[in-house]
């Protein structure tokens, strides 16, 4: 059974249709869902959440929703939180992508804004958090500050990189089932989307060997 309490109390997502949303960036979920138009974005979630188990793109979707939904302030520290999946939660960082985007999450501003820019310009392409401070830069709807202010990004590129950062968490599950972890990154999302910070979020552990 569906807990609709998982979806419920998401203060942080906009007040629009999920499926509006999800047309007005661009985004094109794979499940097949009957759902009403007017469905809230937690509606929305609900009926993909319904088709887990029984669709292998639905955890997906569900990531894509939230990239694209989730207020880029709380998209960029979801982003963040998956990006130390593979950094590590512990590490303390003084320069660097990750460094740079959580700054920029603790205080929004435009130096911090610019640093994450300069960040992204720095760093080597392999880098596991380079599109984190990309979100951080591309947050306020453009390509980047100063000369680059006036270009506008296109309608769900911002949503993309976030999501493009939260996939790149899987490269640590390791022995742990894709979708488990696809279903804590998912958890993570919905504590964010309700006022939380995600990382009361536990990390999967691998399933014990079976004993002899």
């Amino acid at each position: 059974m569906i807990d609709a309490m998982m979806f419920e109390g998401l203060k942080k997502m906009p007040e629009r249709p999920g499926l509006a949303v999800m047309k007005a960036t661009n985004t094109k979920l794979e499940t097949r869902l009957t759902v009403d138009p007017r469905a809230s974005i937690g509606e929305l979630l609900q009926a993909l959440e319904g088709q887990r188990g029984l669709s292998l793109s639905a955890e997906v979707d569900m990531l894509k929703v939230l990239s694209h939904t989730l207020p880029p302030r709380e998209a960029v520290w979801w982003s963040c939180l998956s990006a130390r999946d593979v950094v590590g939660h512990g590490e303390t960082l003084t320069e660097g992508p990750l460094f740079a985007a959580e700054s920029w999450v603790f205080k929004p501003s435009d130096e911090n804004r610019r640093k994450a820019f300069e960040a992204t310009q720095k760093a080597p392409q392999d880098d596991p958090s380079i599109l984190a401070a990309l979100g951080a830069v591309y947050a306020s709807g453009t390509y980047g500050p100063d000369d680059l202010e006036d270009m506008e990004v296109p309608p769900g590129i911002f949503g993309n990189v976030v999501f493009g950062q939260v996939l790149a968490s899987l490269d640590v599950a390791g022995d742990v089932d894709g979708l488990v972890w696809m279903g804590m990154l998912i958890e993570r999302g919905l504590d964010i989307a309700k006022g939380g910070n995600g990382k009361a979020i536990p990390v999967p552990e691998p399933e014990p060997e079976p004993a002899e």
